[in-house]
């Protein structure tokens, strides 16, 4: 038997193919030195968009801004990316009150609020209006129709804001 792992979340989880089996694909990756800290390169981001204005173009004082993060079976480490972002929101003149931060759970579960709290962090949970997406919710706001005629909701918060932005990771 050959031994391989595969990451999830910060862990590293361990396990075994069979001899027998062929794999057909294997990559190993090196580990990247990080020179850099999460807020340092969110900052970096945040001053060279790719593909879209920077949101001194984008946002306006009275703006009502909607942050979707990804939910705990990602590894974005929001809760150091949304302190750097939110002061880049009130450097622009956004103020707390015009910002919701919407756990965007898709079909998963509810967090317990305390799992939300480490998943933002601890001030921006006291400090911010902080809530979880339900799917099965009946206040979705309908924004059109698919081709096939299915109809399209999301959550009214995200409908309701000015500029919405996600934070999350691409797997």
């Amino acid at each position: 038997m050959r031994g391989y792992y595969v990451h999830y979340g910060e862990e590293k989880y361990p396990f075994e193919i069979p001899s027998g089996w062929r794999v057909i694909q294997n990559t190993v990756f090196e580990e990247a030195e990080i020179s850099l800290t999460v807020p340092e390169m969110v900052k970096r981001a945040l001053a060279a968009p790719i593909s879209s204005p920077r949101l001194s173009e984008i946002i306006r004082e009275d703006s009502k801004v909607a942050l979707m993060v990804d939910d705990w079976t990602r590894s974005t480490p929001v809760n150091q990316i949304l302190p750097t972002l939110l002061e880049e929101l009130h450097s622009l003149g956004v103020k707390r009150e015009n910002v919701e931060i919407v756990v965007a759970l898709g079909t998963h579960r509810p967090m317990p609020q305390e799992a939300v709290a480490n998943r933002v962090g601890e001030a921006v949970f006291r400090e911010y209006r902080v809530s979880q997406h339900d799917c099965h919710a009946e206040n979705l706001a309908s924004i059109g129709r698919l081709s096939t005629g299915g109809e399209v909701k999301i959550n009214p918060i995200v409908a309701g804001a000015d500029v919405k932005i996600g934070v999350g990771s691409i797997v």
